[in-house]
C-alpha cells in the first residue's frame, strides 16, 4: 500500500471526527445559550410580570367594588351602613395591593407609569376618609345624611386610581406576552440550531464512515498491521456513529446544566451580600422559579417512566422500606412542621420493585405534607392492612383540609391541581395511579372535609414473611 494516499485519507478521517466533535460542543454551548436565555424570561414571567398582574387587578376588583358600594349609597342612603363598611375593608386591599407591587422590580418604562400611583393613592384614601367620617355622627351613630359633594369626589378619586391601575395592568400583561413570545421564538430558535447540527454532524458522521470504509480497503491491501489499524478506526468510527444517534437526547437532558449553574449563581449571590436586602430577594425569587422548573421536569419524567413495564418476578419486604421512607422523610417533616406516624405493618411481601413502592408512598406522603395547610393538628399516619389472602392495602391518612367532593373524580388525572396556589404541575397522584394499575393494583382517595383525607392504594401480597422478620421491623415516629 502507498504510504502518501494512506496518510492523507488518516489526516481526512481525523479532521471529519474533529469537526464531529466541534459540532457537539457548539451545540451543546448554544443550547446552553438559549436554555439560558429562556430561563430568565421565565423568571421575569414568573416573578414579574404574573405577580404585577395578579396585585394590580386585585386592587383594581376592590376599586370597582368601592364605586358600586357608592351608587348604593347614592340609591340608599339609609343602608349605607354595609356599603361603608365595604369601602372601608376596600381601601384598606387596595393599599397592601399597590404596596406589595411597588415592592417588585420594574420592567423598563415601567417606573414612569407607576408615578401616578403615589398621588393616585393617597388622594382616593383621603376622599375615602372623608367620605367615611361624614357618615358618622359626633356620637358615633350614623349620620342622617352624607353630603353628595364628598360621594362624588370619592368616586372622581377612585375612576382616577382605576385608570392608573388599568394602564399598569395592560403594560404588565403586555410584558408577560411579550416575554411568553421571546421564550417561543427562543425555543423556535434553538430548535432550529439543533436541527441544523443534527444534520452536519450526520453528514460529518457519514463522511468518517466513508474515509474509515475507503482506508479500511486500503489497509486491507497491505501489511496485517495496518490492517488491524484501520479496523480500530472503523470501530472508533462506528461508536461516534451511535453516539451520533442519541445527541438530540442528549442535549436535552444537558438543558437541566444551565439551571444548575444560574442556581449555583443566585445562591452564591444571595450568601456573598446578605445585607443587600433588593439582591437577597430577587436572588430568592430566581431560585424559586428555578425549583418550579426542575420539579417541573422531574415530575414530566416520572410520569413518563411510571408507564414502563413492572419487572417481572419483583417483590419488596414492606416494613423495612416503609421504616427507611419515614426515616428519609425527616427533614421535610420536620420543615413543614409535620409529625409521620408509622402504624405496625404486617409482615408480608408485595409484587413490585422497592423503588416503585418508595416512589408511590412518598408521593403520597409529600402530597399530605403539601396540602396540610393551616391545620392545628399536623400529622401523616402510614398503615397497611391485609383485605384478603392475596391483597395488602396500603392508607397514607392526614389531618389537612381535605378534598372537596368535586374534585375526587378528578385528583388522579395528569395536569389536574387542588388549587391556584398549589406548587407543581399536578404530576404526583396521576404518578401514583399509573404506577399501582401497571402493577395489577387499585388507588382511590376518602376523605372528610375539613377533618383530613385517606389515600389508598392496593397491590398483590407476594410472600408472608416469618415471625422473626416481624419482630425486626422497624416502626418509627417522625415528629416534625
Amino acid at each position: 500500500m502507498e504510504r502518501g494516499p494512506a496518510i492523507r485519507s488518516a489526516g481526512i478521517l481525523v479532521a471529519v471526527t474533529a469537526s464531529v466533535v466541534v459540532t457537539f460542543l457548539v451545540a451543546t454551548i448554544a443550547a446552553e445559550h438559549h436554555a439560558s436565555n429562556i430561563t430568565g424570561r421565565v423568571g421575569d414571567i414568573a416573578g414579574n410580570a404574573m405577580p404585577s398582574v395578579q396585585l394590580l387587578s386585585r386592587a383594581r376588583g376592590a376599586v370597582m367594588k368601592i364605586i358600586v358600594d357608592m351608587d348604593e349609597i347614592d340609591a340608599h342612603p339609609e343602608r349605607a351602613a354595609r356599603p361603608l363598611a365595604e369601602i372601608r375593608s376596600g381601601e384598606e386591599e387596595i393599599r397592601a395591593s399597590v404596596a406589595a407591587y411597588l415592592a417588585l422590580p420594574f420592567f423598563p418604562t415601567e417606573r414612569s407609569l407607576a408615578e401616578p400611583l403615589h398621588a393616585a393613592v393617597p388622594a382616593f384614601a383621603e376622599a375615602v376618609r372623608t367620605l367615611l367620617d361624614g357618615a358618622m355622627s359626633r356620637g358615633g351613630a350614623m349620620a342622617p345624611s352624607i353630603d353628595d359633594h364628598v360621594v362624588r369626589l370619592a368616586r372622581q378619586r377612585a375612576l382616577e386610581l382605576d385608570a392608573s391601575l388599568g394602564r399598569l395592568v395592560e403594560f404588565d400583561a403586555s410584558q408577560g406576552q411579550r416575554l411568553g413570545l421571546d421564550i417561543l421564538a427562543t425555543r423556535s430558535a434553538a430548535r432550529a440550531l439543533l436541527i441544523i447540527f443534527d444534520c452536519i454532524a450526520v453528514a460529518l458522521a457519514i463522511l468518517a464512515t466513508f474515509l474509515a470504509a475507503r482506508f479500511l480497503q486500503r489497509t486491507l491491501a497491505g501489511l496485517n498491521q495496518s490492517r488491524v489499524h484501520a479496523e480500530h478506526r472503523a470501530s472508533e468510527s462506528e461508536r461516534r456513529t451511535q453516539e451520533l444517534d442519541q445527541f438530540s437526547g442528549r442535549v436535552a437532558h444537558d438543558l437541566l446544566g444551565p439551571m444548575s449553574i444560574a442556581a449555583i449563581a443566585l445562591e452564591t449571590a444571595r450568601r456573598g451580600y446578605p445585607d443587600d436586602a433588593k439582591l437577597v430577594r430577587l436572588a430568592g425569587r430566581g431560585l424559586t422559579a428555578l425549583v418550579r422548573v426542575r420539579a417541573m421536569v422531574d415530575a414530566l419524567l416520572r410520569f413518563a417512566r411510571a408507564g414502563a413495564r413492572p419487572e417481572p418476578g419483583a417483590h419488596t419486604e414492606i416494613c423495612a422500606l416503609a421504616s427507611d421512607l419515614v426515616d428519609g422523610l425527616t427533614s421535610e417533616s420536620e420543615s413543614a412542621h409535620v409529625e409521620i406516624t408509622l402504624e405496625p405493618l404486617p409482615p408480608v411481601e408485595v409484587t413490585c420493585s422497592p423503588g416503585v413502592l418508595m416512589s408511590i408512598l412518598g408521593n403520597l406522603a409529600r402530597n399530605a405534607m403539601k396540602h396540610m395547610g393551616s391545620s392545628e393538628v399536623r400529622r401523616v399516619t402510614l398503615r397497611a392492612i391485609e383485605v384478603g389472602p392475596e391483597v395488602l392495602r396500603f392508607e397514607v391518612e392526614d389531618t389537612g383540609p381535605g378534598v372537596p367532593e368535586q374534585m375526587r373524580s378528578r385528583i388522579f388525572e395528569p395536569y389536574f391541581q387542588g388549587g391556584a396556589d398549589t406548587i407543581g404541575i399536578g404530576l404526583g397522584l396521576a404518578t401514583v395511579e399509573r404506577l399501582v394499575q401497571a402493577h395489577g393494583g387499585r388507588v382511590g382517595v376518602r376523605s372528610a372535609v375539613p377533618r383530613g383525607s385517606i389515600f389508598w392504594f392496593e397491590l398483590p401480597v407476594a410472600t408472608a414473611l416469618s415471625p422473626i422478620a416481624m419482630d425486626s421491623a422497624k416502626r418509627p415516629t417522625v415528629q416534625g
